[in-house]
């Protein structure tokens, strides 16, 4: 294996690539006689530090609805706003075996004066409840297209395209929650790069696999590789079957790798690719099953005139059953699309129950009853029980272009039938605090468990674009399918804080923020030891128990404790 790449047509666009495109791709006009430009493009130099000012987040009444509430990511070390800079792009992952664990990670401008960006990174370590900016990777580095995902032993990678002519892409792993993260590996790349990590169980457990647009990328024709060790070295990249343009990835049950994606110049053709032995170190990587799938509809790109007019209005995401209920292995995709006729943009859903051989008609999953607003961003989570997790920009009830709403609806019944939509946001305007490019990135994600859905997203409440946390449903930061509530009132968790959080799921012996409780914090609480709130020199992080004193309940938390890594 080597993490070295070849290349072959840096950021040119061949004869041969648009014949080989209408080739493979069946036939149907093309909507552009040429394929789009890259869609990340020569950068300004990086805006001055002076341009950073701190300030409240916006109004938590700007932040919620209905009972959903959108938390601040991109804040600094005290939780507060950074007026005049701007996150979007944003790419969630959460350690299933450890899910108190959160990671998101975005596209970090330090000024909207300029489109410099670096890879912006925060975690959680109680179940997104709060966040901690841990900082960009790579300081000073012109990072974009973040894309996280994270293995069954809990270790994080995030994916980032980088550098002065955006061919290449690397990964950043962290083995502590996201806290800190290790050098990046080169791993071959392009524009649109995606990941995602094997946690099927099988003998592709942990593989990292990783994809990008052919036409602007380091190697040509070769878009995909593989990493059998964790991501410490690549395998030379390999072709894909359609060159599936935009694309995102998904693992089955049995570590069956799929690519859903567009042909770049006609993006009503959307493609599945399928590969059995990517999974397997001692095989060479071959798609031996590829389908045509119609969505009824094209994905939109850089148009005007729309809530992105610079960026994707929404991806092809695939996700994959892996519950052992009956849907067990079944396929689905979900695209927002412009569809044939005069409605400018839908959610659209597909599914396939024979691996991806065949699939069904699309169903539109939103419920507007519009023929002029526009649902964008469209993305799409599968819990672990089976149940379909949607969610969507939508300009129905702001009557304009600009105007949107995020909504969520959800499927018990893999997809046949929808429930009604629900607001959980407020309204925001996507057209505010554009970074030097008209944009608010190019997709959210979601990740869903038994309980409900974690979503990574951008708005503008704070009058710029800025990065929130969202979750639909109760949490369940223990990853025990009971709501966190329900086991605090049926003292299956201990709450001895009282913040509505099991214990389990934080680490109130921390008192030093180093996510380790030693002598650092034995010492903290000792020199606060038998203060309570009345006294000037009360120390609040030397009260775990937050009963107002530091005391013995105090000592004892930390004993308990001692010498440990926080979960």
């Amino acid at each position: 294996m080597t993490n070295s790449h070849p290349r072959r047509a840096p950021r040119a666009v061949h004869l041969g690539f648009l014949a080989l495109a209408f080739a493979s791709n069946g036939t149907g006009a093309a909507q552009d006689p040429t394929p789009p430009p890259p869609h990340e493009i020569g950068f300004d130099a990086p805006a001055p530090a002076a341009a950073q000012q701190l300030g409240p987040i916006a109004p938590y009444s700007l932040r919620t609805r209905g009972g959903f509430e959108s938390i601040q990511v991109n804040t600094n070390a005290d939780g507060l706003n950074i007026v005049g800079d701007a996150g979007n792009e944003p790419s969630l992952s959460v350690d299933r075996a450890r899910p108190n664990r959160l990671v998101i990670g975005w596209r970090q401008f330090a000024s909207i004066s300029s489109n410099f960006r670096e890879a912006g990174v925060a975690y959680s370590r109680d179940g997104g409840h709060t966040w901690t900016n841990a900082g960009v990777l790579g300081p000073g580095e012109f990072r974009t297209d973040p894309v996280l995902d994270v293995d069954s032993s809990g270790r994080f990678f995030y994916h980032s395209l980088f550098g002065t002519a955006l061919l290449d892409c690397d990964i950043f792993k962290s083995v502590d929650g996201g806290r800190t993260w290790l050098p990046p590996v080169r791993a071959g790349g392009g524009d649109k790069n995606w990941l995602v990590v094997d946690r099927s169980g099988g003998i592709g457990d942990g593989n990292v696999y990783t994809i990008w647009r052919a036409d602007y990328s380091c190697c040509g024709w070769d878009i995909f590789n593989r990493s059998f060790d964790a991501g410490a070295t690549f395998s030379a990249p390999t072709t894909v079957p359609h060159n599936p343009a935009l694309a995102t990835m998904a693992v089955d049950p049995d570590g069956a790798v799929y690519v859903a994606g567009v042909n770049i110049v006609n993006r009503s053709q959307f493609f599945v690719v399928k590969s059995s032995s990517a999974r397997d170190a001692a095989q060479p990587i071959v798609f031996e099953q590829s389908a045509a799938v119609a969505m009824n509809g094209a994905l939109t790109f850089i148009a005007s005139g729309t809530p992105n007019p610079a960026g994707l209005l929404g991806q092809p995401w695939i996700a994959v059953d892996s519950s052992d209920g009956p849907a067990r292995g079944t396929i689905y995709m979900l695209a927002s699309v412009d569809p044939v006729g005069t409605d400018p943009q839908n959610v659209h859903f597909v599914c396939s129950t024979n691996g991806g051989a065949t699939w069904s008609a699309p169903i539109r999953v939103n419920d507007d009853g519009s023929t002029t607003s526009w649902q964008w961003f469209g993305t799409l989570g599968v819990a672990p029980n089976g149940r379909l997790d949607a969610i969507w920009c939508d300009t129905t009830a702001g009557g304009s272009v600009r105007i949107s709403e995020l909504r969520y609806s959800s499927s018990s019944d893999g997809g046949s039938t929808w429930s009604p939509s629900v607001a959980v946001s407020n309204p925001f305007d996507s057209y505010l605090g554009w970074p030097n490019q008209n944009k608010i990135g190019d997709y959210y994600q979601v990740v869903s468990d038994n309980v409900g859905a974690s979503v990574a997203w951008s708005a503008t409440f704070s009058g710029e674009q800025d990065i929130y946390f969202l979750r639909i449903g109760e949490y369940d930061c223990n990853g025990n399918g009971t709501a966190d509530s329900l086991d605090i009132a049926q003292q299956l968790s201990a709450d001895l804080n009282h913040d509505g959080i099991p214990d389990e799921c934080q680490c109130l012996a921390d008192l030093t923020g180093d996510l380790n409780v030693d002598v650092a914090d034995l010492v903290r609480l000792l020199g606060a030891f038998g203060r309570s709130n009345a006294d000037p020199a009360f120390d609040p992080a030397s009260d775990p128990d937050r009963d107002l004193q530091t005391g013995l309940s105090d000592l004892a938390i930390v004993l308990a404790r001692f010498g440990t890594e926080c979960p």
